[in-house]
């Protein structure tokens, strides 16, 4: 069954989320490791851009894959299909 893109914007979106919390939790202590100074103000924010920019990336990644799969089945199915005739 193929992935509708609204299926695959919710999958990108549950990923991403989950990796913002992620990074919210990770990254005082993260900061304390290596000594970065720790503003909760600018961590918002800079999570929030590598965030948009991931769930960009994942989306765009999902539905290449979803279009060369598919694709790549249909060929071969053709090619299956000639090949019984």
């Amino acid at each position: 069954m193929k992935q509708t893109k609204l299926v695959s914007l919710i999958e990108a979106l549950i990923t991403v989320g989950i990796g913002f919390v992620v990074s919210l939790l990770a990254w005082p202590f993260v900061g304390m490791l290596y000594n970065i100074p720790y503003a909760y103000s600018s961590h918002i924010g800079i999570t929030l851009i590598f965030t948009a920019l991931g769930l960009t990336r994942v989306y765009i990644i999902r539905r290449c894959f979803e279009g060369r799969i598919y694709r790549k089945a249909y060929q071969l199915g053709e090619r299956l299909r000639r090949f019984t005739s």
